[in-house]
């Protein structure tokens, strides 16, 4: 078996850090969290000083651990991981989530019901089974597979999202995996707090880009030499196109799979069946949605792999997003677009 894995998805023009201009100024940092690389990038009509510098940077990514400590299942401390040892007790009590816990499992179960399984953050039992979540890859049998699905979906679950009470979830360790929304929802907490609180102490900045695992982004406002938006190059080439005050979110099966029997087997995986999606053709194919609000972005870019081109064009006209397949240009394939007018709808508690 062998496994190939890709981080860097997005690139953009005016990333240097700390660079000073007739046309602003651009800073970086990047700090890891939630099992992958978030990066920030400030671009500044005027230069900052290295005190403004850490005073922008460090709440923002603030905001970002504060999620990791919430969200991730890879983390004994977590609330997650803590939440789930409470409830696998021997003697189990009702746990009371926090604001951003409860908003997280009341949006994935959300989603799971508008995509009728397709999103599913009890996927966990069948992405340790596939092996994606040690890297032990294996194609498990027809029965595994059945198995594992039992303990997937809310039939299992006694949640109260009115109080944020969850006092049951299915026999797994891995029972919720908020991998394919976490980074989403952080990225949107970082900019609301960015826009809430720290853009009215610092009007210099023109713009503001918050990325999480190079799948995952929000482009606020826009750089001083690209008014249009910040400049975004697909990763197998295709279009340079600009986004500003949006969320995008890209998923393909070649950002991690393996090899079996000659057969290659995506990190996608379909709830409603259990399966691995094949990496045939689509191989160097990728989905980009572009959305408003980072979440919704990140939660749609992986689920319209499993759904016909009739079923993503309903969910982008209900959910006010539009999306493509690169190395297409976003110009020819745009559905469910919306008004550049909209406001940005970021995902709060």
């Amino acid at each position: 078996m062998k496994t190939l894995r890709y981080s860097v998805w997005l690139a953009l023009a005016m990333c240097v850090s700390g660079v000073a201009s007739a046309q602003g100024a651009t800073y970086r940092q990047a700090q890891y969290l939630m099992g992958t690389v978030f990066e920030i990038t400030v671009d500044t009509h005027t230069p900052l000083s290295v005190a403004q510098q850490a005073d922008l940077f460090d709440p923002l990514f603030a905001r970002l651990r504060a999620q990791d400590l919430v969200l991730s299942h890879y983390r004994a401390d977590s609330e997650l991981s803590q939440v789930l040892a409470a409830l696998h007790a021997p003697k189990p009590l009702p746990q009371s989530l926090s604001p951003d816990l409860c908003y997280a499992l009341r949006q994935g179960r959300r989603y799971f019901e508008a995509t009728a399984g397709a999103f599913d953050i009890t996927i966990g039992p069948l992405v340790a089974l596939w092996g994606f979540k040690d890297d032990n890859f294996r194609v498990p049998s027809t029965t595994e597979r059945l198995n594992a699905m039992k303990m997937t979906g809310f039939r299992h679950f006694k949640f109260q999202p009115e109080t944020c009470v969850l006092a049951q979830v299915a026999p797994a360790d891995n029972a919720l995996d908020f991998s394919a929304i976490g980074k989403g929802i952080a990225i949107d907490r970082a900019v609301q707090h960015f826009e809430r609180v720290l853009k009215p102490q610092y009007p210099m900045v023109a713009g503001l880009a918050v990325q999480g695992g190079g799948s995952s982004a929000y482009f606020w406002g826009a750089p001083v030499a690209t008014p249009q938006g910040w400049p975004v190059f697909p990763r197998h080439g295709g279009e340079v196109f600009w986004l500003k005050d949006r969320a995008l979110g890209v998923s393909g099966l070649d950002q991690r799979f393996f090899v079996h029997q000659g057969k290659r087997y995506g990190h996608i995986l379909d709830p409603r069946t259990g399966l691995a999606l094949p990496q045939d053709d689509a191989v160097q194919r990728h989905s980009y949605v572009v959305a408003h609000s980072a979440e919704q972005a990140d939660v749609f870019s992986t689920t319209l792999w499993l759904v016909s081109p009739a079923q993503a064009q309903q969910w982008a006209e209900a959910f006010n997003f539009r999306f493509w397949w690169a190395p297409e240009s976003p110009a020819h394939h745009r559905v469910g677009g919306f008004s550049s007018d909209d406001p940005p709808r970021n995902a709060g508690p």
